[in-house]
C-alpha cells in the first residue's frame, strides 16, 4: 500500500498532545499511538512525515468530531475491520481511543489496561526500560466514548504528507496491519480520537 496521506491541517495525537500534521513536517521522528493487532493493544510507535504533496481529501464527521483525511486513507472499525474511506458509510462504529485526565496524569485505555500515557511511551519506546511501580487505573476513569460516523463527503484537494509508521507488521489495509495512528478532532488533550491508516 502507498503511505497514508495526512492532510496538513488534521490533528495527530502525539507525545506532545494534539498537533497539526504540518507542525510535524520537519523530517524528524515523533511518537504516535497505534493499535497493534499482534500485541492486542495500543502501542506508542515512532513515525515521520514525508515531503508535502497535494491530493484528494475526504471529510468524515462523527458524533464527536470532524476529520479531514487523504482520500487514500482508511478507517479502523470497532470490530477490527479496515475500511477505505471511499467505502465508509454513516452508522459505522469506529475504533476509538479515550484519553482522560485523572489524578494529575493523562490516562489511556490500551485495550488491555488503563495506564498513564507517559508509562506507555516509556515501556514501548525507551530501550531497556522496565516499568516499575505502574500506577493503577484511577477510580474516576470512565468508559470512553466510541465514535460513530454520521457523514462522509468529498473535500477540496489539500496539502498533506505521507505518513511512515515504524512497525514490523504488514504495510497494507488488512486487519493484521499495525500501520495506523490516532487522529484527534480538536486542540484539547483529553477526549476521544479515532484510528486511521
Amino acid at each position: 500500500m502507498d503511505s497514508s496521506h495526512i492532510v496538513a491541517t488534521t490533528r495527530i495525537y502525539t507525545d506532545m498532545g494534539s498537533v497539526f500534521a504540518k507542525m510535524l513536517a520537519h523530517g524528524a521522528a515523533f511518537t504516535v499511538f497505534s493499535y497493534d493487532p499482534a500485541a492486542g493493544r495500543i502501542k506508542a510507535k515512532a513515525a515521520k512525515l514525508g515531503p508535502m504533496r497535494r491530493e484528494a481529501a475526504i471529510q468524515v464527521k462523527t458524533d464527536f468530531g470532524t476529520y479531514t483525511l487523504g482520500a487514500n486513507q482508511a478507517l479502523r472499525t470497532l470490530d477490527g475491520r479496515v475500511v477505505p474511506l471511499r467505502d465508509a458509510k454513516p452508522g459505522m462504529v469506529l475504533h476509538s481511543c479515550e484519553l482522560q485526565n485523572a489524578d494529575g496524569d493523562i490516562y489511556i485505555n490500551t485495550g488491555k489496561e488503563v495506564i498513564p500515557l507517559f508509562q506507555l511511551i516509556e515501556s514501548d519506546l525507551e530501550t531497556g526500560f522496565a516499568p516499575t511501580g505502574l500506577l493503577s487505573a484511577p477510580s474516576s476513569y470512565q468508559a470512553g466514548h466510541v465514535q460513530t460516523v454520521t457523514e462522509v463527503r468529498e473535500a477540496e484537494t489539500a496539502d498533506g504528507y505521507p505518513v511512515e509508521i515504524d512497525c514490523p507488521s504488514p504495510r497494507n489495509l488488512s486487519s493484521e496491519s499495525g500501520h495506523n495512528f490516532l487522529l484527534w478532532p480538536d486542540g484539547t488533550s483529553f477526549g476521544s480520537g479515532i484510528f486511521v491508516y
